[in-house]
């Protein structure tokens, strides 16, 4: 930190110096209020930001490091406050131009700034403050406090060189931020940007006004207003960031994989690259991707053991394959951070089984008592959207739900299925995907509305075709607050296919299975048992399941190609398997076999 300020925040929490304080408020008041008024919109909106921001310093100022930059510390801390304050009609209206005009600009010459900032203004103090922290600090100070290179090595103790090479890196992180946020931007326009659009005029007496407010809610003597609500949720916040930084660096450690840079329209996906698995899955020498293996498969979610793999060594023949469930949050341990090493383990594992491997990510936890199957790094970042506790998440009165209406997230989503296709597309023995149930918990809140939640799923859906175009890609259908018929037309149109429920649900899921029917010469289609489905009552016949009632209404209802058995013992080993062995693939699977559909080519 500046020694200057040092000294000024020292005498302000030893003596309690409003002048020394105010003068910190006027020297980075600019700052501070530029990136607000930026990320807002609204100059009203972004003075109380600046206020806000002024009282959490003032709360926290005993507490910073010496090593601490204040400007980069400040530009961190509004842009936690303007996250808090931002609503759904600003976030709507700021992202859908930023989706709907996205485009590339490397190709930009310096007259176009203009058109380029109203690309980049949006986003920018997002991908800013996302930044690692040297890289933050350097921008920070270089561009919106406007120092020199020569006077940060003064500040900094290092070389003028080392000063352009932390600006360099800077520029290249911000670009890489920006493009996985949905605009991609040549370095030569983005320093014309930084250069000549990051200053705000400052309102008159706002900096007086906010070291008043400040000094007056750290001290307690004054009540503060909304600003000192956003203030302390801010400071809430920022403490439980800490919290979760420190798991998340340890995970970091461990982890596989690279930032990805996918844009909302994911025509345009690029995937990060992704390091070869420790143990390189070897291809049969005549299986070809673009066969498919349809037929029956065993579930087994994910915390399944080794030991589970081990019974389906004595599985027949006919179970062709094993669905896994794997959490988003392990996956993707930290911020764009990848570890497939689960996946590439079970992959060998089905190969030396002879045995296909379908996958499923979890991002929605079953229970209230669990954390979300969301990542870590969304827990503590309002512009997922959700609940305080965990955002990117919402509470439902049983379970965690994704927020998948929101764009952020869906950006998040499209950079994991860009890195899991460019890692296991090609793999012969990955057979295909399911997307996750279409049924969601009540909300009218962070930002929802079905229109959004519409085009989340359809995201969503698009995303995983395009990172896996040779493999089968299922959507779960059970119930929706949008026309779930218009929805399966457009999956097919796509190239995927549905999956149901098929055991005890004729009444919830009675406009779902005709669509199965309907496109299933066209698509695949699909039918899963759950672990309680073994012995519930199913409600159409009036009886309890048995596995032959299970499987007669599979056929029945949906007639699929793939069916896929909850891995629960002893039903599995004593009752499915004997069944399966006995009766062969599904009817649809022998119908097409006889009738010479190229599906299926062993090796």
């Amino acid at each position: 930190m500046d020694a200057r300020d040092q000294a000024r925040l020292r005498a302000f929490v030893q003596n309690g110096s409003e002048d020394a304080f105010r003068q910190i408020v006027e020297n980075y008041t600019g700052l501070v209020y530029s990136a607000a008024y930026r990320y807002l919109g609204d100059r009203h909106l972004a003075e109380d930001a600046v206020q806000s921001t002024f009282i959490v310093l003032a709360r926290k100022a005993g507490k910073l490091e010496k090593r601490v930059m204040l400007g980069s510390w400040l530009y961190r801390t509004v842009s936690l406050v303007c996250g808090h304050m931002v609503r759904s009609e600003v976030r709507r209206r700021r992202r859908e131009t930023v989706a709907a005009a996205a485009t590339d600009l490397t190709g930009a010459i310096r007259g176009e700034v203009e058109s380029a900032w109203a690309l980049v203004q949006p986003y920018l103090d997002k991908a800013l403050a996302s930044l690692p922290t040297k890289a933050r600090e350097a921008l920070v100070a270089h561009f919106l406090q406007g120092k020199s290179t020569r006077e940060l090595a003064d500040e900094w103790g290092v070389r003028q060189n080392t000063v352009s090479v932390r600006i360099n890196y800077g520029i290249a992180r911000l670009r890489e931020r920006l493009g996985a946020m949905g605009v991609k931007v040549s370095g030569a326009i983005l320093l014309a940007i930084l250069g000549a659009k990051t200053a705000e005029a400052v309102p008159a007496g706002l900096a007086v006004a906010a070291a008043s407010t400040a000094s007056a809610a750290a001290g307690g003597t004054a009540a503060a207003g909304p600003a000192a609500l956003i203030a302390d949720q801010v400071a809430r916040l920022m403490l439980w960031a800490k919290v979760k930084a420190v798991a998340a660096c340890a995970a970091a450690t461990v982890a596989v994989g690279g930032l990805a840079t996918v844009v909302l329209d994911t025509n345009n996906a690029t995937a990060p690259p992704v390091p070869a698995p420790t143990a390189p899955v070897s291809a049969p020498a005549k299986v070809d991707p673009a066969h498919f293996h349809p037929g029956h498969y065993a579930i087994l979610g994910a915390g399944y053991s080794p030991a589970a793999w081990r019974r389906l060594e004595h599985s027949p023949a006919e179970l062709v394959g094993v669905c896994k469930f794997y959490e988003w949050r392990a996956l993707e341990p930290a911020e764009g951070v990848y570890d497939f090493t689960p996946i590439e383990a079970d992959l060998a594992r089905a190969q030396s089984l002879g045995k296909r491997l379908w996958i499923e990510i979890r991002y929605s936890s079953g229970s209230l008592s669990e954390q979300p199957d969301t990542p870590a790094y969304m827990w503590t970042d309002p512009r997922y959207g959700g609940s305080s506790r965990y955002h990117g998440s919402y509470e439902t009165r049983t379970a965690w739900q994704l927020c998948i209406w929101n764009e952020l997230v869906q950006v998040r989503f499209a950079n994991l299925f860009a890195a899991l296709g460019a890692r296991f597309n090609r793999e012969p023995y990955l057979e295909g995907l399911t997307i996750s149930r279409t049924g969601v918990g009540r909300t009218r809140k962070y930002g929802y509305t079905v229109d959004r939640l519409r085009r989340g799923y359809r995201v969503k859906a698009l995303a995983i075709k395009r990172a896996f175009p040779d493999k089968i890609v299922l959507q779960q259908m059970n119930t929706a607050p949008f026309d779930l018929a218009e929805h399966a037309e457009w999956l097919a149109g796509q190239g995927i296919g549905v999956l149901s429920l098929v055991s005890g649900l004729e009444e919830e899921l009675r406009p779902v299975y005709p669509l199965h029917r309907r496109y299933q010469h066209l698509v695949p289609t699909g039918g899963v048992v759950y672990w309680e489905h073994y012995h519930t009552v199913d409600r159409s016949a009036q009886r309890t399941n048995t596995v032959p009632v299970i499987l007669k209404n599979s056929v029945d209802r949906v007639n699929p190609w793939y069916l896929f058995w909850a891995g629960r013992e002893p039903f599995l080993s004593e009752q499915v398997f004997p069944l399966i062995r006995a009766q062969g693939p599904p009817p649809n699977v022998r119908a097409m076999r006889s009738a010479g559909g190229q599906i299926e080519d062993r090796g």
